[in-house]
């Protein structure tokens, strides 16, 4: 009789096992929630960037899963397609694929895609000012969240979350750069118009612009001499084979404020519990773990670069000092001076969000 009782009593016990296994919830989300999941939403996503890159691999895939994952747990799986390295739509052509539906999410390439073109926002690509990613992540978020005027220039996308490219720094193909001299009259690399040309004409240099994609071939060729780019995007694009010469900055030339968009027609179709979601794991959230993923790849892909340069016989990196640093910074003040007049001159508060760029750099470099 006591066996049996005990037996009775491992199947009673296993059985709570059991349920209480089951009725667990899945990460993320809400106890209770629906665990048979409906047909998936479908959506696509394209960027230009090869999928070897740090764009590809430590955002948009990881980005992709997390929201398949918290949309699966509530039984409305949201399946995120990435079509990487242009397939979709090329280089110059991501903020017209968003906007006209070609893909759901795209990157936005330069802020002159934005409402008003290079408005405000194009603050983030004035010089020397950011010395990681993720500094200038949080200062372009806390600008996008606290100054209306700023995130009215967004307003032709659903911005999802900002993520700007590492400090660009100097590779040289036929001298290494070392004073403000150096770079009289050097051929460099730039991704178009606007502050780019201005921070090239102030140093002395003469702006080569053509989509990064094609500066390979340019550097091989003495198109150009210079190319002005991140150590992720240098060893991602192969700059590293075709120069020989590298000068680090204490803050970077420049930056591309890149950042995450979806289509208003995409983002109005989804369930609002999914747009809660999507909303959830964007923002400050994305913007900081994108600026994280770009500092840890710029410093893997700076020491790559090294190894090669070691092995080739390349000279080592040289260091900028900062009594030199100093002096590229004062050639450059008509730059700044030059932006915030733009801005007023179209009625905007340029030179309240230039201060106000400045107080975040210094408050997020502590």
């Amino acid at each position: 009789m006591k066996t049996l009782f005990l037996i009775l009593l491992i199947i009673v016990l296993a059985c709570s096992l059991i349920i209480s296994s089951c009725a667990q919830s899945a990460p993320g989300s809400v106890p209770g929630s629906p665990t048979a999941s409906a047909e998936p939403i479908k959506l696509k996503l394209a960027h230009p960037a090869p999928p070897v890159t740090v764009f590809h691999k430590a955002i948009f895939e990881p980005w992709a899963k997390m929201i398949k994952e918290r949309t699966t747990a509530i039984g409305k799986p949201v399946e995120i397609s990435i079509f990487p390295g242009g397939s979709l739509a090329k280089h110059d052509d991501q903020y017209k694929a968003v906007q006209t539906g070609i893909t759901d999410i795209g990157p936005m390439i330069t802020t002159e895609d934005f409402v008003g073109g290079g408005g405000l926002l194009s603050v983030m690509e004035l010089p020397l000012q950011f010395s990681s990613s993720t500094i200038a992540a949080q200062v372009a978020q806390e600008l996008y969240d606290t100054i209306p005027e700023v995130k009215d220039e967004t307003s032709n996308v659903k911005l999802l979350w900002f993520h700007p490219t590492g400090p660009g720094h100097i590779q040289a193909s036929t001298k290494q750069i070392k004073t403000l001299e150096d770079m009289q009259g050097q051929k460099v690399w730039c991704k178009g118009g606007g502050i780019t040309i201005d921070i090239l004409e102030a140093l002395g240099a003469v702006p080569v612009g053509m989509p990064i994609t094609e500066g390979y071939i340019a550097l091989e060729r003495g198109i150009m001499d210079i190319g002005l780019v991140q150590w992720e995007g240098a060893f991602s694009f192969k700059w590293y084979e075709v120069t020989k010469y590298r000068t680090s900055l204490p803050r970077g030339l420049w930056l591309d404020l890149l950042s995450a968009t979806m289509n208003w027609d995409s983002w109005n179709s989804l369930p609002p519990d999914v747009q809660e979601i999507f909303e959830e794991l964007s923002g400050e959230y994305m913007s900081i773990l994108s600026g994280e993923a770009f500092d840890e790849a710029d410093m893997h892909c700076c020491d790559l670069i090294m190894e090669y340069d070691k092995e080739v016989g390349n000279p080592e990196i040289y260091s900028l000092p900062e009594d030199e640093f100093l002096r590229w910074k004062e050639a450059l003040n008509p730059v700044y001076e030059k932006w915030i007049k733009d801005m007023e001159d179209k009625g905007l508060p340029g030179r309240e969000v230039y201060e106000t760029t400045c107080s975040l750099i210094e408050k997020y470099s502590k």
